[in-house]
């Protein structure tokens, strides 16, 4: 399969990424039945549909405004008030209609 070939390769869009929390290894040591194999999945079903784009404005008293083309900005007003270091009340995220599963048009989160 096209996704086997890129893997034997290392073809990546970025680097492999893996979870891991714990000592695997004790755990492993520790069960009592190990069930070891590879599982794989098909290919991928869908894609993101929006866009990944935001435009900023600088409002009086330190206050943002960010209108975004995502689903979830609640999420994003706290990564844009936690990377810029203010209170989430000092941003006010909107949002465009776009996307998909029925995209919140023109909702609105914050002050």
């Amino acid at each position: 399969s096209y996704v086997q070939e890129a893997i034997e390769k290392e073809s990546y869009f970025g680097p492999p990424m893996e979870m891991v929390e714990g000592d695997v290894e004790a755990a492993l040591a520790k069960s009592d039945v190990v069930f070891q194999g590879e599982y794989a999945t098909g290919l991928q079903d869908h894609m993101y549909i929006e866009p990944h784009a935001a435009v900023a404005r600088l409002r009086e008293g330190g206050e943002m405004e960010v209108t975004v083309t995502g689903q979830s900005i609640r999420h994003d007003q706290e990564a844009i008030a936690e990377l810029l270091g203010i209170p989430n009340h000092k941003t006010t995220v909107r949002d465009r209609e776009v996307g998909a599963l029925g995209a919140t048009e023109g909702s609105r989160y914050g002050v």
